[in-house]
């Protein structure tokens, strides 16, 4: 264990004595995981392998956002598989649209949105599965959790309750929940940025808290496809980027500013 990581662990034991435990109670069931594509493939396939090393009744949608000859070979290859199914885009739509139609796909009692670039450990889904389980009050969990500046801005993690939201590169669903509040807001939000923001704020509005575990059991390689789209369209993503801010900003000003009144 790295010194860092071991210092998380003394200053979070309790917590993490806790949801280790929590993940013990866990109920199998089955779950759909959802993961947007736009090359990559070297992480790609990495993270599926992965899942299927560590993870058990489980369905993969992958949506293709125009990859490469390459990838997209490798994502026809593992749609042979009986629990994978692959939807191509031609052109690359971004992260909240496609998410949103692979959600519609799935019909198990749980989701798990995965980025391309991560790669899971063993169990990594229990405890994610298991704290709704055991929670009903909770929407959504996952393995990191931010907390918005007074700009509407995230990028500050934090960890359990103590969250505003939920990061979208690895988010734990009920279908549930799902089924009565959607997934993300396409209708005001653009391409990608915020979403996972939106969401959670969705959640907390509608009565519900989210969660973010002290632990992790994925590993994140950070923002891989976006930053490769950046580098060759970067004033178009930062339109998308700021369009989304606004909004957000706009959305959840009540909320921002209750925040920063009570904290202030």
């Amino acid at each position: 264990m790295s010194r860092i990581l071991f210092g998380i662990y003394q200053q979070h034991q309790t917590q993490i004595m806790d949801e280790l435990m929590t993940g013990t109670k866990y109920q199998p069931v089955a779950k759909d995981i959802l993961i947007v594509v736009h090359n990559q493939m070297d992480y790609l396939q990495r993270c599926v392998e992965s899942l299927y090393q560590h993870t058990h009744d489980f369905h993969l949608y992958i949506w293709d956002n125009g990859s490469d000859s390459v990838t997209q070979a490798y994502l026809w290859d593992i749609s042979k598989n009986g629990n994978v199914t692959v939807v191509r885009s031609e052109e690359n739509r971004g992260f909240i649209v496609p998410n949103n139609l692979l959600a519609v796909m799935g019909a198990n009692p749980y989701m798990i949105l995965l980025n391309s670039d991560t790669e899971v450990m063993a169990g990594w889904d229990q405890p994610l599965i298991a704290w709704l389980q055991q929670n009903p009050d909770v929407g959504a969990t996952g393995y990191q959790g931010c907390v918005l500046d007074e700009r509407g801005k995230g990028g500050t993690i934090r960890f359990g309750y103590e969250v505003d939201y939920i990061s979208g590169w690895c988010l734990c669903i009920p279908r549930a929940i799902y089924d009565e509040i959607g997934l993300f807001d396409e209708a005001h939000l653009d391409f990608a940025y915020g979403e996972d923001c939106d969401f959670s704020l969705r959640l907390k509005e509608s009565g519900r808290r989210v969660y973010a575990f002290h632990m992790t059991q994925v590993a994140h390689f950070e923002n891989k496809t976006i930053t490769v789209i950046a580098q060759g369209k970067p004033q178009w993503l930062q339109d998308h980027f700021d369009h989304n801010h606004q909004y957000l900003r706009e959305r959840w000003s009540a909320f921002l500013g209750r925040r920063f009144t009570v904290e202030g």
